[in-house]
């Protein structure tokens, strides 16, 4: 039995499922809220491209300067989603990095 394919599907398969749901629904909270600028790409909406460390940034600065204590919490929840989205990303590709050599030996 292929125990490092076992290995690899039990860590990176969920952890990019759960980074992209939790990605997904930062976006969509940023989005209502008007802190993500979009486009318009064909008729479709996309997030800008590169505007990123713009959130992170008017996030960060809302947690310091605000006042109220639950836009205080809000942001801080999102921003915390954010970390936890894209490391879960950064771990699924360590996990397909560290697998790469065995994948590569399974093709005949």
């Amino acid at each position: 039995m292929p125990i490092p394919a076992i290995v690899m599907n039990l860590l990176f398969f969920p952890s990019m499922i759960a980074s992209i749901a939790l990605l997904f629904w930062v976006f969509k909270t940023t989005k209502k809220e008007g802190m993500w600028p979009t486009e318009r790409f064909f008729g479709f909406e996309r997030r800008r491209p590169f505007q990123l460390f713009g959130v992170i940034k008017l996030l960060r600065k809302r947690v310091l300067e605000t006042q109220d204590v639950g836009e205080a919490r809000r942001c801080r929840k999102l921003l915390n989603a954010l970390y936890w989205g894209y490391g879960l990303n950064v771990f699924a590709l360590a996990v397909l990095l560290a697998f790469a050599p065995w994948l590569f030996f399974q093709v005949p």
